[in-house]
Formats: structure tokens, sequence, C-alpha cells
């Protein structure tokens, strides 16, 4: 992925600047949405498979302490 770029933006008063950076990052993650949204990669999986092999780990520590 590229660097970020810089922006330089003028913001009126009438806004504040809580509203316009929520509006930017809004629209940004519908763009990523659009775009990568159909990617069927899981990546809650590898998260799975951490919890699984750390409760496996913990009953072995229990058996080592029992």
């Amino acid at each position: 992925m590229p660097d970020p770029v810089p922006r330089l933006i003028s913001i009126p008063p009438r806004y504040a600047l809580s509203q316009v950076a929520g509006y930017i990052k809004g629209r940004r993650a519908i763009h990523l949405t659009r775009t990568y949204g159909e990617r069927k990669r899981n990546f809650t999986g590898q998260h799975r498979a951490y919890i699984q092999n750390q409760k496996q780990e913990d009953r072995r520590l229990d058996q080592v302490n029992l």
C-alpha cells in the first residue's frame, strides 16, 4: 500500500473538527469496503487458533501444577 499523502484542508468555523474528521473517516471506510469487501479471507481464524492453543496450554499447566 502506498504511503499516505498529507493533505491540507480549510475547515469553516461552523464545522467542528471532529465532525469533519468523522466524515472523512466514514467516506474512507465506505471506499475500503467497496474496494476490498469481496475478499473472502478470514482474519479471525488466526485468533481462534491462538485461543485453542491457549486452552490446551492452560490444561497442560493445570496438570503440571497438580
